[in-house]
């Protein structure tokens, strides 16, 4: 008996157990059916589940509801809050195994983490345009971990002193100070406390005012303050005859040597040089005349980066060193201003190696309109020639549109604004690219249009592309076929083709490929040609028509056909290039050219042939290249391992491992000694080798080397 009731007894202990095993399989098994329903959006099933199992496994409950709350069917931001803060409190309670199956579902500690922030900038966005201090305050007290805290903070501290710079007495100011000690604004409140004092103490604000505080309280602190007050109104103005009054008006006011100071530095502050030669002939009582002729003497001199123990300076046209080598990297000067790098960070120098601003940024560009773009680590702004922030370093991107335009981007997409920052236009986009400085290329989503320079939409934003062709004439895209549109949104052709080529100047023509087949087309979206033609590799960059004749393709074979359709050779060439003063024609592999005739002007002697601007044709044997004059008379011979075109009327080609510089006409004017030749100015080579910088001036011939 004793032995019935111990299996008895066994049967049901083993029968909770089971029970107790598959029940905590079921809820087990729950969230991660809850992660699954909620990732398939089978909301009410991720909802049902994940409620079945808030006791057992709270913190993935919480955290699959917290997620659930941010869809759109179930969206509660409030709610969402609420269950992410019970993950983050519950998820030391979830144990390592289940921790281990819920990763499978993207679900841990640093995914409460991402969420949490996440619901945080939801609670962000909402009180972000408030006008009240309190919302901020509210959302820095219940989001503290938000990285939108600082801007919370600054927002609150902001909107409250503007109140206290509304207020305008100086007890308004002290109680901001004592509520807010730790305040971004506390140096402004101070400065601002110290102002409504004086202020208060010289109400009316009159200069008359302030020479009478001066005579009547020569010992007093702000004495000082009362002659740049008295300084400050007589100039506020900032014109000429301010300045000049004020000097007539007040010589013994500390600030007269200022004052003439001051306008020749305002009047100059940007170092352009023709503001100097203005503000001599303005003033010619200056009192500082030698500083003036100073100036423009250095501003008027052009300076060249060079060389030196690995460290870059500058030197004048004499050669003679003006700024020493001290730094990394230098970029040219540009109206008296240069960017120059020192450990890895950029700063701003003018002629006279003086600071106009420090090493501060990462990086800083060159100036386009006064302006250049900066960056520190990955966050972009904007200077002016003062090294003053006219864009906050806050954008991920920054394009300069034209000379009124900026483009700015954020996790938003890109802002347009003018040169003063105001932003332009409501829209946000997800690219723009200008074009010229009168359109400008813009995405919305996945859908692209045209803005012209009013930031007004010229072509709409419902295409999946659109390319400048010529002018005002573009191709647009839809369903991955493309046409021919007008700046105005005129449709020319419907979206038939698979590609445009450029639009060739010679021929005024485009040629348009669809499929196996393409097309000439005029500007308008006519046929040039009625006929149709084989499409062949590389046709849209050779089959232009040269002198009214273009190569065709038939059958495998090239040929020649005119202006009209009409075939002037058979298509029994293997390969052509395109038809300029003689034609390239290949044998074996082996290429020469002929004329249009198909007569041989030039026997087969090259591994190939490359037209070359309109200069004429490179041509390569023996792995070393050539330059055939469109008369086909060599005009660099074929031994040089490259060559390429700079500026105008000049080329620059390596040979035997070094650079040299011909005239387009085959002349030598720079030997072969260096290891690298770029173009410093249109009339000016910089040219490197193990020696340093010097440089060439093309029109003269006269090199510049430091002395």
């Amino acid at each position: 008996m004793t032995n019935v009731v111990y299996h008895l007894n066994m049967k049901r202990l083993f029968l909770i157990v089971f029970l107790f095993s598959s029940l905590n399989l079921l809820f087990s098994q729950g969230f991660q059916k809850g992660f699954i329903a909620l990732k398939s959006k089978n909301y009410q099933i991720a909802e049902i589940t994940f409620r079945s199992c808030e006791k057992k496994h709270a913190a993935a409950a919480a955290f699959g509801l917290a997620s659930l709350y941010l869809t759109n069917d179930y969206y509660n931001k409030d709610s969402s809050f609420r269950y992410v803060l019970l993950a983050e409190n519950k998820w030391n309670l979830f144990d390592e195994k289940n921790r281990e199956k819920a990763r499978v579902y993207g679900f841990d500690s640093s995914a409460i983490q991402q969420l949490k922030l996440k619901v945080s900038s939801l609670f962000y966005a909402d009180c972000s345009s408030s006008i009240l201090a309190s919302d901020f305050q509210k959302f820095m007290d219940n989001h503290p971990w938000s990285s939108y805290c600082l801007t919370a903070l600054v927002k609150r501290d902001s909107l409250l002193f503007e109140n206290v710079k509304i207020a305008k007495t100086s007890k308004v100011v002290s109680d901001f100070i004592l509520a807010y000690p730790k305040s971004y604004l506390i140096p402004s409140a101070i400065d601002l406390f110290d102002d409504l004092q004086y202020s208060e103490a010289t109400v009316s604000g009159r200069i008359s005012d302030y020479v009478l505080f001066i005579e009547t309280y020569p010992n007093n602190k702000n004495r000082k303050n009362a002659e740049d007050q008295i300084y400050k109104l007589s100039i506020q103005d900032k014109s000429f005859s301010s300045y000049l009054n004020f000097i007539k008006n007040y010589p013994q006011n500390t600030n007269h040597e200022l004052a003439w100071k001051g306008l020749y530095a305002n009047y100059t502050k940007d170092c352009k040089l023709e503001y100097f030669k203005e503000f001599q002939r303005e003033f010619p009582d200056f009192p500082f005349q030698e500083l003036i002729q100073k100036d423009l003497d250095i501003y008027s001199e052009i300076y060249f980066p060079f060389f030196e123990n690995n460290l870059f300076g500058f030197m004048d046209s004499e050669g003679i060193v003006q700024i020493p080598a001290e730094y990394d990297e230098v970029l040219n000067f540009q109206d008296g201003i240069a960017v120059v790098v020192k450990n890895g960070k950029s700063g701003l120098i003018n002629k006279k190696n003086e600071l106009i601003l420090g090493f501060e940024f990462d990086q800083i560009e060159e100036f386009y309109n006064d302006l250049a773009i900066v960056s520190i680590s990955d966050s972009l702004g904007v200077i002016n020639r003062l090294g003053t922030l006219v864009f906050p370093l806050i954008y991920n991107d920054i394009l300069f549109l034209n000379n009124r335009l900026i483009a700015a981007n954020n996790e938003k997409g890109y802002s347009i604004f003018n040169l003063n920052g105001e932003r332009k236009i409501e829209l946000n986009f997800k690219e723009i690219k200008p074009l010229k400085e009168d359109y400008f290329i813009v995405q919305i989503g996945d859908s692209i249009g045209l803005l012209n320079s009013n930031l007004g939409f010229v072509i709409p934003a419902i295409y999946e592309d659109i390319t400048l062709i010529k002018d005002s004439i573009f191709s647009y895209q839809l369903d991955e076929k493309k046409g021919l549109i007008t700046h105005s949104g005129r449709i020319l052709t419907l979206p038939v083709y698979n590609e445009f080529s450029s639009f060739d100047e010679h021929s005024q023509i485009i040629i348009a490929r669809y499929g196996s087949k393409m097309d000439y087309l005029n500007l308008d979206g006519s046929k040039f040609i009625a006929s149709t033609f084989e499409y062949f590799p590389k046709a849209l960059k050779i089959a232009h028509f040269y002198n009214g004749n273009a190569i065709f393709y038939k059958n495998g074979k090239f040929g020649i056909i005119n202006s009209k359709g009409k075939i002037l050779l058979k298509p029994t060439f293997t390969a052509l290039g395109k038809v300029s003063n003689a034609v390239p024609v290949t044998k074996n592999g082996i290429w020469g050219f002929m004329d249009i005739t198909g007569k041989i002007i030039l026997d087969y002697n090259f591994i190939s042939i490359n037209e070359f601007y309109d200069l004429g044709f490179i041509v390569e044997f023996d792995g070393l290249l050539g330059l055939l004059g469109n008369d086909l008379k060599p005009v660099l011979s074929v031994n040089h391992q490259s060559i390429k075109r700079i500026g105008e009327n000049y080329l620059v080609a390596k040979k035997d491992g070094k650079y040299g510089v011909y005239s387009v006409a085959g002349e030598q004017v720079v030997p072969f000694n260096f290891d690298l030749i770029q173009l410093h100015d249109s009339d000016c080579l910089a040219l490197t080798n193990e020696n340093g910088i010097a440089y060439y001036f093309l029109s003269t011939g006269i090199y510049i080397l430091k002395q």
